[in-house]
C-alpha cells in the first residue's frame, strides 16, 4: 500500500489512524532481531514498474545482481537498491523451469513498493547454502479500489484466511479467482501471494502472532508472523 509508504516518510506511524497498524508490526521487529535472516525471498505483484497488461506474465522471477526502487508516481521517496542473490534465483528458476512452470526471467527488474522477488516452495527447500531465508508474502486482504463496490471489505473472509493459512492453507487453494474477488473485492486476489509464501514455509508452521486492523487505505490490513518446524525447534532449545 502507498499509503504506508507515505506514512513511513512523514514520521506519522504513531498518529492514532496508523498506530493499530504498526504496532501490528513488533513482533516480526523483534523475531527478525533473533532470526537475523541473510536474505529476503519475496511474493508480490508488480504494479507498473516492470509490466503493464499489455505484456504480462504469469509468473516472473527476479535473478539480478541489483534490484532498484523507481519513482511509481505516489510521491514518495525513493529508496536504496536492493542486493540481489543471483547464486539462489538461479536455482529458483532452474527448479521451477524443471516443474514445468512457464516463468519469465528477469536479469534487470524494478522494485515498487511490494517489493523483490516471486518464487516456489520446492526450489527454496531444496537450497543447500547456508543462508537464513526469510519469506514475505505482501499483499491486502479484501480491497476493491474502484468501482461500485469500492471501499469493500469482507472481516468475515479475511478472518477466514488468517486462521486458516498456517494450518490448512490448501483450504485457501480451493476458491477460484473470481469466487476471490467476489468474496474479497477485486484486488482481494491479491491473497495469491500469501499463499505462495505460506507454501515455502513446508508443511508444519507455527504461528507467532497476527494483527488485523481496518481501514488502511481503504485496504483490510494484516500481519502474520510464521515459524518453520526447524525454527521453532531453534527458538525452543
Amino acid at each position: 500500500m502507498p499509503g504506508v509508504g507515505g506514512a513511513i516518510a512523514k514520521g506519522v506511524q504513531q498518529d492514532p489512524y496508523w498506530s493499530p497498524f504498526f504496532d501490528g508490526f513488533k513482533p516480526v521487529h523483534n523475531w527478525l532481531k533473533t532470526a537475523k535472516p541473510d536474505v529476503a525471498v519475496v511474493f508480490y505483484n508488480d504494479h507498473g514498474l516492470n509490466f503493464f497488461l499489455d505484456k504480462m506474465p504469469t509468473f516472473a522471477v527476479g535473478a539480478a545482481d541489483t534490484y532498484r526502487n523507481a519513482d511509481e508516481g505516489w510521491g514518495l521517496p525513493v529508496q536504496n537498491s536492493f542486493k540481489g542473490d543471483t547464486a539462489l534465483s538461479w536455482h529458483i528458476i532452474e527448479g521451477l523451469v524443471a516443474d514445468e512452470f512457464d516463468i519469465t526471467t528477469c536479469q534487470s527488474m524494478l522494485v515498487d513498493h511490494a517489493v523483490v522477488v516471486p518464487c516456489q516452495l520446492a526450489a527454496l527447500r531444496s537450497w543447500q547454502g547456508d543462508e537464513r531465508i526469510v519469506v514475505f508474502g505482501t499483499g491486502g486482504l479484501s480491497q476493491q479500489l474502484d468501482g461500485e463496490r469500492a471501499g469493500f471489505i469482507n472481516q468475515k473472509y479475511d478472518r477466514f484466511c488468517m486462521d486458516k493459512l498456517g494450518p490448512d492453507v490448501d483450504a485457501l487453494t480451493t476458491i477460484s479467482a473470481l469466487d476471490v474477488i467476489e468474496e474479497a473485492g477485486s484486488q482481494g486476489v491479491e491473497i495469491v501471494n500469501w499463499i505462495a509464501a505460506r507454501g515455502a514455509l513446508g508443511d508444519t508452521v507455527h504461528e507467532l502472532s497476527r494483527n488485523y486492523h481496518i481501514p488502511i487505505s481503504n485496504t483490510a490490513a494484516a500481519t502474520m508472523l510464521f515459524a518453520t518446524e526447524n525454527e521453532a525447534l531453534e527458538q525452543a532449545a
